[in-house]
């Protein structure tokens, strides 16, 4: 989930990133090929990867967990592709541009960051779709792949909730008498406590509201739930409860905790998972969970998050200095090419 997470920041950076606003350069029927173009060329890339990891997985049959680890880093990639598609829609291709025409989309950060996010989303679709073959020979798991894409885009979604919720008040602020202070968040240092906001709320609230969208339910009802809680008792492991995890119908075997504070804190396991292992193996995995909480790596990865986004901003400053060194980039600074402007701020 936080190679997810880092995905959606980025995506949300590119398309809040600080550059002005022009009518588009180019004709909507333009934008709207390049589009289709530029998704054209995503799949059928896609396609090819995914069947060749194919063929590589017949001929090595009996080596599922290496397939596995293959698939896995097939999706990085592809993932990373697809953010430099949605920075090429955002910045080449005038996607921003166009949203800004539409009065309601304009005034509002989360209706554009919705739109966004649908066509960087469209892009991961896109994946998961074309991927399943191989999911299904790598994880042995006997799902559709109509089930697939719905369990990715559930499991995925959660993680923008609390960035709604900021839009959210963002967008209310700025029709108050207060309104100003929408301005706060438009600069590099806006974005910065914005997305540390995000971060935080991310991090401390929304294991409360995800088991919900996940359909978790209690293990407490079963004998194997009521014997690991026991054992977290026992440990004095201070946490909110135990849950049944359904993601991909259950059929991944897998466990996972969320939340820095215990009061907020969950630990989840599969039905597969409770299935295969015996009490002692499934004590071991709750053991290893406890180890994320007691070392605190779930506040490690939210440390690693900001100190990422304060380097990069502080770093933009001396990098804008150097590009007025050079007359190619000063040029570019100043002219009126928004697009061109666009992918030097991004760089």
């Amino acid at each position: 989930m936080f190679n997810n997470i880092l995905y959606f920041i980025v995506v949300l950076l590119i398309f809040n990133i600080g550059y002005p606003v022009t009518p588009p350069e180019e004709s909507m029927l333009f934008t709207a090929a390049m589009l289709f173009l530029s998704w054209l060329i995503f799949s059928l890339y896609c396609s090819s990867a995914f069947v060749r990891l194919l063929k590589l997985s017949d001929a090595a049959e009996g080596h599922e967990g290496r397939l596995a680890e293959r698939y896995q880093r097939l999706n990085v990639r592809l993932s990373i592709l697809a953010m430099f598609f949605f920075a090429l829609a955002v910045c080449v291709f005038n996607l921003k541009q166009w949203l800004y025409l539409i009065p309601l989309v304009r005034n509002s950060s989360l209706l554009q960051g919705t739109v966004a996010l649908s066509l960087f989303f469209f892009y991961l679709i896109t994946i998961w779709y074309i991927a399943y073959p191989v999911y299904a020979a790598a994880f042995q798991v006997g799902i559709t792949r109509r089930s697939f894409i719905l369990s990715n885009i559930r499991f995925n979604v959660p993680v923008l909730f609390p960035w709604a919720a900021l839009s959210l008040v963002y967008d209310l602020l700025a029709l108050t008498p207060w309104g100003g202070v929408d301005g706060i968040f438009e600069d590099l240092y806006g974005q910065m406590v914005f997305f540390t906001l995000f971060l935080t709320l991310l991090m401390i609230f929304m294991p409360g509201v995800i088991q919900y969208w996940w359909g978790c339910k209690p293990l407490s009802s079963s004998d194997r739930g009521r014997d690991l809680e026991r054992f977290l008792t026992e440990k004095g492991f201070r946490y909110r409860r135990l849950l049944r995890w359904p993601i991909f119908e259950g059929r991944m075997m897998t466990a996972g905790i969320m939340g820095i504070i215990p009061r907020y804190r969950y630990i989840l396991m599969t039905d597969a998972l409770m299935e295969v292992l015996s009490v002692n193996e499934l004590k071991a995995v709750l053991a290893h969970e406890m180890g994320h909480a007691k070392y605190r790596h779930l506040l490690f990865y939210l440390l690693f998050f900001v100190g990422y986004m304060v380097i990069s901003f502080g770093f933009s400053d001396f990098f804008m200095y150097l590009f007025t060194l050079y007359p190619g980039f000063s040029e570019i600074l100043t002219g009126g090419e928004t697009s061109s402007a666009s992918l030097l701020y991004l760089v």
